[in-house]
């Protein structure tokens, strides 16, 4: 995940250049209100080398994961991190990665 921040002044010409080479989403404004898995992910991203998210993504990432799994990577994150009765987690990666084949690269 790629994240970019500008000063709202040069927003317009950073949205024109990224917008030349691939897809962005530009947020004007960041909701106060945001899930748990967002605030995990931008606290992980603040830190210059990466913490724990980053650590977990690695190990459970591979090549032919897809940008789709990195919010379900992230919220099993936070099940594994939070008291949470082992059968809720089995249930939430199911929730996640409903097909056998999502969540997992093709070597595997």
């Amino acid at each position: 995940m790629d994240v970019q921040c500008v000063p709202v002044a040069a927003a317009r010409q950073v949205s024109r250049e990224v917008a030349e080479s691939g897809d962005a989403t530009v947020l004007e404004t960041v909701a106060d209100e945001c899930p748990e898995w967002v605030r995990a992910a931008g606290t992980d991203a603040m830190q210059v080398a990466g913490g724990p998210v980053r650590r977990f993504l690695w190990s459970v990432a591979d090549a032919d994961s897809v940008r789709a799994d990195f919010e379900s990577f992230v919220r099993i994150y936070n099940g594994l991190n939070e008291p949470m009765a082992p059968s809720r987690i089995l249930d939430l990666s199911a929730e996640m990665f409903p097909s056998p084949k999502e969540g997992r690269g093709s070597s595997q």
